[in-house]
């Protein structure tokens, strides 16, 4: 199954969301709009880009309804606001107290970015070169 929502132009680059079904484009004005998740990170974005979509698929809906009238610009201002509170949850997730330090060793952390650039796609060599930095740091 294709997620047609989550947009990967380069190789390197972040992932974007974009949205705006057929039926509401006359009224929104145009046919997609993009917003960029600031992160390579596919099982990242595909869990993000999930929530979205249903997030703005409660908007379209009260569109539909005609509850809400949105302009696309309000459409992607709420998106920054619900993605703003996903990152504050997942980041408060990895930390000990509200604004404490981080519960998270170094070498867990080295282990997370360096997965993160397999996933992405990094090349071999780079990734190689980043593994033997992480071992002398560790």
């Amino acid at each position: 199954m294709s997620v047609t929502y989550l947009v990967h132009r380069k190789q390197g680059h972040s992932y974007l969301f974009r949205s705006i079904p057929k039926d509401l484009q006359p009224q929104l004005g145009r046919r997609q709009f993009q917003l960029s998740f600031s992160s390579g990170i596919l099982s990242r974005s595909k869990s993000l880009s999930l929530h979205l979509y249903s997030y703005t698929q409660r908007l379209y809906q009260k569109m539909r309804e005609n509850q809400f009238q949105f302009s696309v610009d309000q459409v992607k201002d709420h998106l920054r606001v619900e993605l703003a509170k996903i990152m504050k949850s997942n980041f408060s997730s990895v930390t000990k107290e509200k604004d404490g330090p981080l519960n998270i060793f170094l070498s867990q952390l080295s282990r997370r970015f360096l997965a993160s650039t397999i996933e992405v796609g990094y090349p071999e060599k780079t990734v190689n070169g980043y593994q033997d930095s992480h071992k002398l740091l560790l």
